[in-house]
């Protein structure tokens, strides 16, 4: 981000004070202006940051599309997803709100947030359409979580227990259309009407 910042900022400051050295006419055709060294090296800072812009823009666009990072398996994290919400769900009227707060930051950190990391690996796996489908379920269930910590934290725990089985309804659906075996039981199911 700094050498985004830094570029972009050499590349505008360096056009700008070129322009306003070459503004600057010539007193006659063999005489020229005293501002042309600085119109010069400013010229050349400008391209450099331009360049720097570009091969910073192109390096993001690597770091998005590629796939070195090891692709999680969607089914296992989404069965230990379930597995741990569905745990949380028992637990949870016994949970004061300090204790819910520090179990619903648990669950996005070791399951939202790295499947929102898998974003381009998953894009590629489901496709398009799935892909959207499941991104949009993932951020319906972020979005409950993070209202069960504000319920939590104002004291609201009877909103808190509510808004939380809606969210793991959700990791419930996630789970049954998302993880390997209920697709493989779903495409059967599918072939069953072809035949």
């Amino acid at each position: 981000m700094r050498l985004l910042s830094f570029s972009s900022l050499l590349f505008f400051t360096a056009l700008l004070v070129a322009l306003l050295s070459a503004a600057k006419p010539p007193v006659s055709p063999e005489q020229w202006p005293n501002t042309l060294w600085i119109y010069s090296i400013s010229l050349f800072l400008a391209i450099g940051g331009l360049i720097l812009w570009h091969l910073h823009i192109r390096q993001h666009a690597k770091i998005i599309h590629s796939t070195d990072q090891p692709l999680l398996d969607l089914s296992d994290c989404l069965h230990q997803f379930l597995s741990e919400m569905q745990e949380l769900a028992q637990e949870l009227a016994n949970l004061d709100h300090i204790g819910i707060l520090a179990r619903i930051e648990s669950l996005l950190e070791l399951h939202v947030w790295p499947l929102v990391n898998q974003h381009p690996a998953l894009l590629n796996t489901l496709g398009i359409t799935q892909s959207m489908q499941f991104f949009l379920k993932l951020a319906q269930c972020e979005r409950l979580l993070n209202r069960v910590t504000s319920a939590a934290s104002d004291g609201y725990l009877e909103e808190a227990h509510h808004t939380y089985s809606q969210a793991l309804l959700i990791v419930e659906d996630m789970y049954y259309d998302f993880s390997k075996k209920p697709l493989l039981e779903k495409r059967k199911d599918q072939s069953d009407f072809t035949t």
